[in-house]
């Protein structure tokens, strides 16, 4: 009778155990890693609903994020006018407060795979100016997907 297991290979069968439990680990912890939530009351929070809402095509509810006077320069058609990428990531990149004025860097990173080995990335900065309004912050300047507004449409 042929011995299938040599004293050799014991280490290798553990090492091999170990590796498989060390990758299932790390998986699940990547898995299960959330997405922040800001504060609906802050800068961030604001610009995270925006970008939630123009992501998801809610466009009237990315126009309430508006000032009064941006609602009355960029429409919801211009919003419905407005590209976003089918496959895009938006990162929370700096905040700056100036009394009643912030400023939202974020990063727009789209992604297209040109093959399934060279996946394509491109990159570029958006910001989102704000003001304190008694309702809290709001976004006052053309913002992202738009770059202008056609008043009166």
């Amino acid at each position: 009778m042929k011995q299938l297991e040599t004293p050799g290979m014991r280490p290798f069968y553990i090492g091999t155990a170990v590796v498989i439990v060390v990758v299932a680990v790390v998986a699940v912890l990547a898995a299960t890693r959330g997405v922040t939530q800001f504060d609906e009351s802050t800068p961030e929070g604001i610009a995270q609903s925006y970008v939630t809402a123009v992501l998801e095509g809610d466009h009237a509810a990315a126009h309430g994020f508006f000032s009064e006077a941006l609602q009355d320069r960029c429409s919801l058609a211009d919003l419905n006018d407005g590209w976003v990428p089918d496959r895009v990531r938006v990162t929370l990149r700096d905040v700056s407060i100036d009394g009643d004025t912030a400023t939202v860097e974020l990063r727009l990173t789209e992604r297209a795979a040109s093959s399934p080995f060279e996946p394509y990335e491109y990159s570029n900065r958006a910001s989102l100016f704000m003001t304190a309004s008694e309702d809290g912050w709001v976004i006052d300047e053309v913002p992202w997907p738009l770059y202008w507004c056609e008043p009166g449409r």
